[in-house]
């Protein structure tokens, strides 16, 4: 699924479709408020408007009321689905780094990142 999509731009479309419909999924399933929620929070394209096509990221959230991020990258240059905690400006950004054969394997840390933004 999407393996293509580094060169397919139709691909990529479809792989950034993906995680939006994830995230919004796991939005309304907790019940939360989407306006509480920026996505995607990190620009993906060139001054022009141009995409990057490189999935770093292939989706990001921001939820206004705590600061927090949420940023998935997809990358063949992990061994292994990993997740990193960062600080950026005093907020906590949660990064999801996985091969586009692991995908599968976001949707829990996404929902569960969601119900961390409650608290």
């Amino acid at each position: 699924m999407y393996t293509d999509y580094l060169t397919n731009p139709e691909s990529y479309k479809q792989l950034e479709k993906y995680f939006f419909e994830i995230f919004n999924n796991e939005l309304q399933k907790r019940r939360s408020i989407a306006k509480d929620f920026t996505s995607p929070h990190y620009s993906a394209h060139f001054a022009d408007g141009t995409p990057f096509m490189d999935a770093n990221p292939i989706f990001s959230a921001k939820n206004t009321r705590t600061g927090n991020i949420l940023r998935v990258v997809i990358t063949e240059d992990v061994s292994e689905y990993a997740i990193n905690h960062n600080s950026i400006d005093d907020f906590e950004e949660l990064c999801l780094i996985m091969k586009i054969s692991d995908i599968s394997l976001a949707q829990q840390d996404i929902s569960s990142w969601i119900a961390d933004q409650k608290e």
